[in-house]
């Protein structure tokens, strides 16, 4: 069986995934069109949906409710 390899983060999520975007956003702009930009523009929307998604989880709200307590009606 094997053992897996632990390690404690020395800085957030939330730091880890805003220097991330910011150092590819610069990296991205700067490429001519092509599946790599693609592909790295890709990568840059799930990080910013993994950020938008830590922000509320960690407001601590049910899935599903808004944020100001009222539900909206259609």
């Amino acid at each position: 069986m094997h053992k897996r390899r632990r390690f404690k983060q020395t800085t957030s999520f939330e730091k880890r995934l805003s220097e991330f975007t910011s150092g590819e956003r610069a990296k991205a702009d700067s490429m001519p069109e092509s599946m790599d930009k693609y592909e790295l523009l890709k990568k840059l929307k799930q990080a910013e949906t993994a950020a938008n998604i830590d922000v509320w989880a960690s407001a601590g709200l049910p899935p599903g409710r808004p944020r100001s307590g009222r539900v909206h009606e259609r």
